[in-house]
């Protein structure tokens, strides 16, 4: 599973909307950009970000990730 795809999973389980991952450095359009495929990976920097905006650790995050691989 992508990032991109990891997200938005997390997203849909968290009923989360892109708003709310919206930080300074996290901008509606890069967000926009990454969601719709425009954006292959994020930085580290701003996928820790999105992480934490989405509410989870690293780690969980990439258990989720690797979990929905299966």
């Amino acid at each position: 599973m992508t990032f991109t795809e990891a997200v938005l999973s997390v997203m849909r389980s968290k009923n989360l909307k892109r708003r709310d991952l919206v930080r300074d450095e996290i901008t509606p359009t890069y967000l926009s950009e990454l969601l719709n495929g425009h954006i292959k990976e994020p930085t580290w920097e701003k996928a820790c970000m999105i992480i934490e905006s989405l509410g989870v650790s690293l780690e969980q995050f990439e258990t989720y990730r690797k979990r929905s691989e299966q």
